[in-house]
């Protein structure tokens, strides 16, 4: 921003240089005698280089004469303010599309899943059902336990979209089944012949598998795709008072 200061001390000098009246540069200029006031006494925070252009031609002088800046950085001021306004005609246009509105797809949400039953007598374990765009048809939702994915922004009480089946790539977060009988959310990392599921808190310590043992101990039910949070509202007793 340009010292609105310089630019009035700057403005007096070459009037009385030039032997013009605030008012005689106010008509030259194509400006208001108040504009131009605000400007010499530093009553706004910022000029647009088209004023000053029209100062400059007023004044038969030079934009730089004006601001005492170079001109190579005036006229990167004015290929910047030439860009803001392309940039603020082209939000002018689009703030009259239409937003596109997906269709919404109720998923079910269950709660802990018990071990060793298969997947279609879930159904009578549904606590809720929450509706996601574009959700895959087999899409499912669980409800997050604890602390251990805190790190890659999955809270405690969260809701995570789980797709069971498909690819799982190195380092996608999963639903693993370990034993049988153990269900956890983790990081699913492939390293050295290892297998790790790695927590994303640093109060946890990953669990480790040789690729032998996650064959016979370590089944994956899926692949977390989203988060769906809840937000909570303050109690009746929490409201603040004016």
């Amino acid at each position: 921003m340009i010292e609105m200061e310089k630019i009035g001390k700057n403005l007096i000098e070459l009037m009385e240089k030039k032997g013009i009246s605030q008012i005689e540069l106010s008509r030259k200029a194509g400006i208001t005698q108040r504009q131009l006031w605000n400007i010499i006494h530093g009553k706004v925070k910022d000029v647009r280089y088209e004023t000053l252009q029209k100062l400059a031609r007023g004044l038969e002088v030079k934009v730089s004469d004006i601001t005492g800046e170079t001109e190579e950085i005036q006229r990167e001021k004015k290929l910047i303010e030439s860009q803001k306004e392309k940039i603020k005609r082209f939000l002018d246009q689009i703030t009259e599309i239409e937003p596109v509105h997906k269709p919404l797809k109720p998923i079910p949400v269950y709660g802990r899943i018990p071990a060793g039953r298969p997947r279609e007598t879930w159904n009578e374990l549904v606590e809720d059902y929450i509706n996601i765009p574009d959700a895959p048809d087999n899409a499912f939702a669980l409800k997050v336990s604890g602390d251990s994915m805190i790190g890659a922004g999955i809270e405690d009480g969260d809701i995570v979209i789980i797709v069971p089946g498909g690819d799982v790539f190195n380092g996608d977060i999963v639903i693993a089944l370990i034993d049988g009988s153990e269900f956890t959310l983790k990081r699913l990392i492939k390293q050295d012949n290892m297998v790790i599921l790695q927590p994303a808190n640093d109060n946890y310590k990953p669990i480790l598998f040789t690729e032998e043992q996650a064959r016979e101990r370590l089944q994956i039910l899926g692949v977390m795709i989203g988060i769906y949070r809840k937000i909570k509202r303050a109690r009746s007793s929490d409201i603040l008072q004016n």
